[in-house]
């Protein structure tokens, strides 16, 4: 039988190993806990890594569609600010120009051709009628050269409209003339590019809301792209503010479907 001595020193061990088991239990516990803890916290930083990546991303998607926007709004502004002062330079050398020939007019001597009594009337007669057909036939060749001249200008205009688009938007960025845009649409809507044709009827109508070019493209787009409605009502509004007869047109041929 164990004395006292050595039930105390069992029970003394029994302890250290009961208080070892229960250190390990709580250093394991402790372990996963702090596993648990990480990774809770490594997920969180990887979900917070990539919602901050897509948030930059969107941001800078906005930020170049914002720029792009404003380089057009930028662009549109100033083409038409150059159109108004294109316009006023024409109107000062329209008025210039009237202005030099009345003084031109108001300046000229008028010639007093001096009667001859040696010629007679019947010589007075011949001469006229050998002077007149000559008259006519420099009046026929001078008619014959204005004509031709002016077929060549046609014709050289029309080669210059049927440029490729990028030529006709290298043109636009140096120039700012809004018959570029309106060329530009006109490609984009032969080629079925209805959605940059649109655009580009756009900016046609923010340099100038009175050109009728811009509106018909984007109403014709607008009807390719099946909001026929929208087409007729944008129509509609423009003939209100200024009449005309393609447009009345156009807006019969959407509304019959023979466009």
């Amino acid at each position: 039988m164990l004395d006292a001595y050595e039930i105390l020193e069992l029970e003394r061990k029994w302890q250290d190993f009961n208080d070892k088991r229960n250190r390990k239990k709580q250093v394991l516990y402790f372990l996963i806990l702090i596993s648990v803890l990480s990774t809770i916290f490594v997920s969180y930083e990887i979900f917070k890594h990539f919602e901050q990546k897509a948030i930059k991303k969107q941001e800078i998607i906005d930020l170049n569609l914002k720029k792009q926007v404003d380089e057009l709004k930028q662009k549109a502004k100033q083409a038409k600010l150059k159109l108004e002062a294109d316009k006023n330079k024409t109107e000062e050398q329209a008025t210039l120009a009237t202005d030099e020939q009345m003084t031109k007019e108001n300046l000229t001597p008028m010639l007093i051709v001096p009667n001859k009594p040696n010629i007679q009337n019947t010589e007075l007669e011949l001469i006229s009628q050998v002077l007149e057909p000559t008259a006519i036939e420099e009046f026929d060749v001078n008619q014959r050269e204005v004509k031709e001249e002016n077929q060549n200008k046609i014709f050289i205009e029309s080669k210059e409209m049927k440029l490729s688009i990028a030529s006709l938007k290298k043109k636009f960025e140096s120039t700012n003339d809004i018959k570029f845009a309106i060329s530009i649409a006109q490609e984009y809507y032969e080629e079925q590019d209805y959605k940059n044709a649109m655009k580009w009827a756009f900016t046609v109508n923010n340099m100038d809301k009175d050109r009728v070019e811009g509106w018909i493209i984007f109403a014709k787009s607008k009807y390719k792209t099946g909001k026929k409605d929208d087409a007729i009502n944008v129509l509609n509004t423009i003939n209100k503010k200024q009449p005309s007869k393609s447009i009345d047109a156009l807006l019969t041929q959407i509304k019959m479907g023979t466009l």
